[in-house]
């Protein structure tokens, strides 16, 4: 309650100031005498933007901080009968005047004969209540028609004001960063300083993981990982609102794939959050906007119950995910990045009473229709990274010679998907149709037989594998990736959609002619990203770190032929071995036959 009066004594500055003089209609100033003219100052916090008029309501004389000798001011139409009978009844329409008990509007006994006086003594019963200041400011704000002018007024100190009681409110046009602030009553007997009501609300976002830079506005990642999210913003002062829209809209590139069950929202300082049924997350029809597509959208319903002291000023928290799926893209340019766009639309003028839209219409009555005065704030967006690794088989003695046919198998604990040249597959024993893995690193959908067993890695126990075809999938529930990759006609393999994290290699079968590798090699990457671009490197084994992708792999002709010190000599060892033992049987068996004799 306190709060609700201190903001009235704000808004109206002198609601119960009007005192009306016992002798009405007399004149305010005395023949010839010129009136004192003050200055109104306007305190906004986007004075820079915002331009202000002063319209006065009502004359007269200010004396003790109360206006007395009430007569019509300058801004109002009070010599056109049909424009006062229209300002009467929508006074004497207004719920929010309803005092006494019982409840009678105060402006119910105004007749199209009442004075500027009989006005003012029903604008005092109104008392100190917020609301009733706030509605009579939107209804006056109908009314008004010419604002005083002072040709020596500057920028948001508005000049020549008479002693009056007055309305001040903002002339800039409402546009999507430009909330316009709330109509201000104020008696106005000196120069006066007046603070604008006007709240700007904001949203900034950043990656919470993984693998972020230290601006949060940018990370790498890999098929399959799950990127984290944070949106930060604070309640607004909504005084003056009848209603408030906050809807978060938020686009995700082809790369990402929401997760609508990852939504979660908190507002204040404590550690809870808000139950589901308090906001509403939408995605496909009903998250499209006009000819605007969003991926997703957050509403918070009801908002407006957030205007009191426990909350103004207090932080919002939204926090949900997105999965890297199969059509992410990889580089090195913020083009290439997976990009996430997201920004806030938000109720912006508290003069106009808005009604949101259609229960169970994508626009329901907790966003804006296309009627209700809104506001957007500008685009925050963040940037996902993946990269590439490039093999290049070549001829050792040859470079020229490209070799095809070479078949690889890339590893890293850092992957989350099975990734394979013929599609994305993970484990699932009631796969329909299953596939299964054979050992030469292809995938059959015909499962093992007694006669094929020994095709199958596990033989007849071969695991069934899904082929991932559907973008929504949840790659987070698999643990490694394994990519497999054959070299073409120019000699090169390449292994996409990778993030930062040690890679391991294997070439599993040889071009024709040539020797396997022996060992396999080990590539090490990192990287540095920005909302400018993203800066790669990578080491192969224990090479030199450099940015380029791209590894050329030798090959050898002919076979691998045993060496001193290898099997060869082991061979030699053991066949003499078991030549020594013949020979010791032989002559064994040579004196015993000489015995025998």
């Amino acid at each position: 309650m306190r709060k609700n009066r201190r903001i009235a004594a704000l808004l109206t500055a002198g609601l119960l100031s009007l005192t009306p003089c016992v002798s009405a209609g007399m004149s305010v100033f005395a023949e010839g005498e010129t009136p004192a003219t003050y200055e109104i100052t306007v305190d906004a916090t986007k004075a820079a933007n915002s331009e202000f008029a002063a319209y006065q309501i009502f004359t007269g004389k200010v004396e003790d901080g109360k206006l007395t000798e009430i007569q019509w001011g300058s801004g109002m139409p009070s010599a056109d009968a049909t424009e006062m009978a229209e300002f009467l009844t929508a006074l004497q329409t207004e719920d929010a005047f309803k005092v006494g008990e019982p409840a009678k509007n105060a402006f119910a006994d105004l007749t199209a004969e009442s004075t500027a006086e009989d006005y003012s003594k029903a604008i005092a019963k109104l008392g100190d209540k917020s609301e009733s200041a706030n509605a009579l400011a939107r209804i006056l704000d109908d009314v008004v028609t010419s604002p005083i002018t002072d040709t020596n007024s500057a920028k948001n100190i508005i000049g020549g004001a008479a002693s009056g009681y007055y309305l001040v409110k903002e002339t800039t046009p409402a546009g999507e960063e430009n909330p316009i602030s709330l109509n201000l009553l104020k008696v106005i007997g000196k120069s006066e300083k007046i603070e604008a009501k006007e709240d700007l609300p904001t949203l900034t976002k950043e990656i919470v993981g993984p693998n972020v830079n230290g601006d949060k506005d940018a990370n790498t990642a890999s098929v399959g990982d799950v990127v984290e999210y944070k949106l930060d913003s604070t309640v607004p002062d909504m005084t003056g609102y009848n209603k408030y829209f906050f809807v978060v809209n938020d686009t995700m590139e082809s790369g990402l794939t929401f997760n609508p069950d990852s939504v979660r929202v908190k507002i204040g300082t404590g550690d809870s959050y808000l139950p589901s049924t308090a906001y509403e997350v939408q995605t496909g029809d009903k998250a499209k906007v006009g000819e605007t597509q969003y991926t997703f959208q957050i509403v918070l319903k009801n908002f407006i119950q957030y205007n009191t002291t426990e909350y103004i000023g207090k932080p919002i928290e939204i926090t949900y995910n997105a999965t890297v799926n199969n059509s992410a893209t990889a580089g090195t340019s913020t083009e290439s990045a997976n990009e996430n766009t997201v920004n806030l639309t938000y109720s912006n003028n508290p003069n106009v009473d808005s009604n949101g839209g259609t229960e169970g219409q994508p626009d329901g009555p907790d966003e804006p229709s296309g009627t209700d005065p809104k506001g957007k704030t500008p685009d925050d967006k963040t940037y996902t990274y993946l990269t590439e690794l490039e093999i290049e088989k070549v001829d050792k003695d040859k470079h020229a010679t490209k070799l095809q046919g070479a078949k690889f198998e890339l590893t890293g604990e850092s992957l989350q998907a099975v990734y394979h040249e013929q599609g994305i597959f993970k484990k699932d024993s009631s796969a329909d149709p299953a596939y299964y893995l054979l050992i030469d690193g292809t995938y059959s959908d015909t499962a093992p037989t007694t006669e094929t067993a020994s095709q199958y890695v596990d033989g007849m126990d071969a695991e069934k594998y899904a082929l991932v075809t559907d973008s929504d999938t949840n790659y987070s529930t698999m643990n490694k990736v394994t990519a497999f990759g054959e070299s073409g006609t120019d000699g090169k393999v390449t292994f996409g959609k990778l993030g930062v994290g040690t890679y391991t290699i294997v070439e599993t079968k040889s071009p024709t002619g040539y020797n396997k590798l022996a060992e396999p090699i080990t590539i090490q990457i990192t990287a540095t990203p920005s909302d400018e671009g993203c800066t790669w490197s990578y080491k192969k084994d224990n090479g030199t770190a450099s940015n380029s992708n791209s590894f050329m792999i030798e090959n050898s002709q002919g076979s691998t032929l045993p060496s001193t010190g290898g099997v060869g000599t082991k061979l030699f060892y053991l066949f003499g071995g078991m030549l020594a033992v013949g020979s010791g049987v032989v002559l064994v068996t040579k004196k015993r036959m000489s015995y025998e004799k």
